[in-house]
């Protein structure tokens, strides 16, 4: 079951018994992309926190998918990786290779759109979402599939149309990059 809300800037998941937060961020000036991650994950050591390019993501469908896959794998003990950080990072860029993924969703030095995906306690999440809240423009903005993205990500992933015909969902793309992620092994 999935029970979602907005708080002051991001989106708060329930996903069975774990407590998500979604947190987009637009055009955030990075000059050190490996030690912004660093900071986010030092707010509070017993959160998981991952941040990607938000423009390799299909909507907050595709993000929730794939947020279900890592957290099935985990209880199953089949995540693609030990770290279900990890595991967010290869599904979402539809790939087991660790540095292609970092290659083609993480983020890089410069202008990025950001997505921080964060996993704990409801109250270690406040804790990161009031930092997060206090030292950057919120913007949830950078989740939403627009014309840009779609094409983007139908090129990079080498969707043709049919592909996404095939697809009986509101948001076809996400369905499609969904499926090739749980695909992974």
């Amino acid at each position: 079951m999935v029970a979602r809300y907005h708080l002051n800037g991001v989106i708060m998941l329930k996903l069975d018994s774990e407590h998500v937060m979604l947190a987009g961020m637009k055009k955030l000036r990075i000059t050190d992309a490996d030690a912004f991650i660093k900071s986010i994950r030092s707010i509070n050591n017993r959160v998981t926190i991952q941040a990607i390019d938000a423009n390799f993501t299909a909507g907050k469908e595709h993000i929730l998918s794939v947020l279900q896959q890592s957290m099935q794998a985990k209880k199953r003990g089949i995540m693609l990786s030990k770290r279900i950080e990890i595991d967010i990072l290869l599904r979402l860029a539809c790939t087991n290779q660790i540095s292609k993924a970092l290659e083609d969703v993480g983020l890089k030095d410069g202008i990025n759109n950001v997505l921080v995906i964060a996993i704990g306690k409801f109250s270690d999440l406040r804790t990161v979402q009031k930092y997060l809240a206090k030292n950057c423009k919120l913007s949830n903005d950078v989740l939403k599939l627009s014309e840009k993205k779609m094409k983007l990500l139908s090129l990079h992933h080498k969707i043709g149309r049919e592909e996404i015909n095939a697809c009986i969902n509101d948001n076809r793309l996400a369905s499609v990059l969904a499926e090739r992620a749980n695909l992974l092994w």
